[in-house]
């Protein structure tokens, strides 16, 4: 029996090691961006809303309520929208 002669296998394109990384790392930026423009738009639309409630007497009103009752919601760690001011 003669032996079948096999054809040989063709090897992937090596491609740099660093692929992975600069893939991950770019998809990472895209969304980084993404978010931040969101919150940005958010901040605008709420800026813009709040913008029309803020009188002195709504202040006045809002200060009474909140005079050493709890700490100002303005200030607060959790305020994510209110950080660029």
């Amino acid at each position: 029996m003669a032996a079948i002669a096999r054809p040989a296998l063709a090897k992937p394109a090596a491609y740099p090691k660093a692929l992975p990384v600069v893939v991950a790392v770019g998809s990472f930026a895209l969304v980084a961006s993404y978010v931040t423009s969101q919150l940005a738009t958010t901040s605008a639309k709420f800026d813009r809303s709040f913008a029309k409630y803020n009188t002195p007497e709504s202040e006045a009103n809002r200060a009474r309520t909140f005079d050493g009752a709890i700490e100002n919601p303005r200030t607060s760690l959790f305020n994510i929208l209110g950080r660029r001011q």
